[in-house]
């Protein structure tokens, strides 16, 4: 075989005894990858199974529908998954992940109505534009579309240059910002006020957005966590920082999320974010009058 014709070529005499010593190692690597792979497969193929039986009516929901089509994805059943992702996207047309997935089944299968999936997902995530980028290039290379290139090319060249801003953007917080209402739905409000409520020590909370110049769809959260204390005490930094710790472990909300005391370096930003309209978000049931 050819194989081994290179093997003595490049080894000579000692070619024989590396196959011998190397073989049962090879085999062995081979053995433990493909039994990995079939418990996979297996273990994917049982939770299809049991995600059928548990949704008999998968149309209704979303997040049954992409759990379902994200475990045949796994199991590299790429036709078996369109019908899920075009049902899921009838319900949620702006549903990320299953736009990114249909737009690259589609793709593979050279259907160009793909491209309209993927541009659907960079427009809505900012964070996607890397791998959908690398998704439109394969198919604009392959199909010749060389002005879709080098529009391409310029659409990541000004991502790059907004990512190194944003970061910057997202990295610092002070009173010369400019702050926004939260715009929680009332469902995740109520989650919030859930989370604040287990903290004794919290009277009141406001809370707003950073207004962001630089992929402005992204989120950044200021809470400012008013600490209770009776008014015959002094102030005490080290139970602020502590409110503070606590909360910013606790608090999770959909972007990055900046916890601070309305005293000390941050007592000017506070006093800003008194101000936005609804900043106030949750009050302690004892607590009498706004500090």
């Amino acid at each position: 075989r050819s194989s081994d014709l290179a093997s003595e070529t490049w080894f000579g005499e000692l070619a024989p005894k590396l196959r011998a010593e190397l073989g049962p190692i090879w085999a062995k690597d081979i053995s433990e990858t493909w039994q990995e792979r079939h418990a996979r497969a297996g273990a994917l193929q049982h939770r299809l199974e049991r995600l059928d039986q548990s949704v008999p009516t998968p149309g209704a929901d979303v997040d049954a529908l992409w759990d379902r089509a994200r475990v045949v994805l796994e199991l590299k059943r790429e036709r078996e998954a369109e019908p899920l992702l075009r049902q899921i996207l009838a319900l949620d047309p702006k549903h990320a992940a299953a736009n990114f997935q249909l737009g690259r089944v589609l793709l593979d299968d050279s259907d160009p109505a793909g491209v309209a999936h993927l541009e659907a997902v960079m427009n809505e995530d900012d964070e996607a534009v890397p791998a959908t980028s690398q998704i439109l290039r394969a198919h604009y290379w392959r199909t010749g579309q060389s002005d879709r290139l080098r529009e391409l090319d310029a659409r990541l060249d000004r991502y790059e240059k907004n990512l190194e801003a944003s970061r910057a953007e997202r990295n610092s917080v002070s009173a010369s910002d400019t702050f926004i209402p939260h715009g929680l739905s009332e469902a995740e409000l109520q989650d919030l006020r859930t989370t604040l409520a287990t903290d004794p020590q919290l009277a009141f909370a406001e809370l707003a957005q950073k207004q962001l110049k630089h992929f402005p769809k992204q989120k950044f959260f200021v809470l400012c966590a008013h600490r209770w204390q009776p008014w015959h005490r002094l102030p005490n930094a080290d139970q602020d920082r502590a409110l503070v710790n606590r909360l910013s472990r606790a608090v999770q909300l959909p972007g990055r999320v900046l916890v601070i005391s309305p005293a000390g370096s941050y007592r000017a930003l506070a006093r800003k974010l008194r101000r936005v309209p609804g900043a106030e978000i949750y009050r302690h049931r004892e607590t009498e009058r706004a500090v």
